[in-house]
């Protein structure tokens, strides 16, 4: 994880975390006073609009294709999940404590929380791994997904996400 300070330069926060959306909130607002941050960007990987009570999401449908091509899966986001979209799920708390989901189109504000698909990066950015299909596969790196779970395929996306986040990073040098 890095940040861009006011004179560009990425500054290495540590590795990754396992964190809940309390301490994530904290962790977020510490990084911002130590850094005096204008503004800050959250992607993320986690529906930041959920109206719809079964089902999935327009966008989940939209979705879902380009996903299966390459052997990965789509998870639906409704409100009848109530432990992830309900209305006392976490996340809604740790939205409405950065102002709520941004439209990334909007101005700048203090802070972003701006819904992601890696997924999708990962498609277009073409970080796929060799499979019998000509469209490749995505990486399995989700940890929580014990069954599916690769530990190659976790280092594959870290080299990858390195790589780029270095090229990024070589413009103030």
């Amino acid at each position: 994880m890095g940040l861009f300070p006011h004179d560009g330069r990425l500054i290495d926060l540590g590795p990754p975390m396992i964190t809940d959306f309390g301490d994530a909130r904290r962790q977020i607002r510490d990084w911002q006073a130590k850094y005096s941050l204008g503004a800050t960007l959250i992607l993320l990987d986690q529906p930041t609009i959920v109206t719809n009570a079964t089902g999935q999401r327009p966008v989940e449908n939209l979705v879902a294709s380009p996903v299966s091509l390459r052997f990965g899966g789509v998870q639906p986001a409704n409100t009848g999940r109530s432990e992830m979209f309900g209305a006392e799920a976490p996340v809604w708390s740790f939205l409405r404590k950065f102002g709520g989901a941004s439209d990334p189109r909007g101005r700048v504000v203090e802070t972003l929380v701006v819904e992601t698909y890696p997924v999708l990066a990962l498609i277009a950015l073409d970080w796929l791994l060799p499979d019998s299909r000509a469209s490749g596969r995505l990486p399995k790196y989700n940890p929580d997904r014990r069954s599916t779970f690769s530990i190659a395929d976790w280092q594959h996306v870290c080299r990858l996400a390195e790589r780029r986040v270095f090229r990024l990073s070589d413009h103030t040098d």
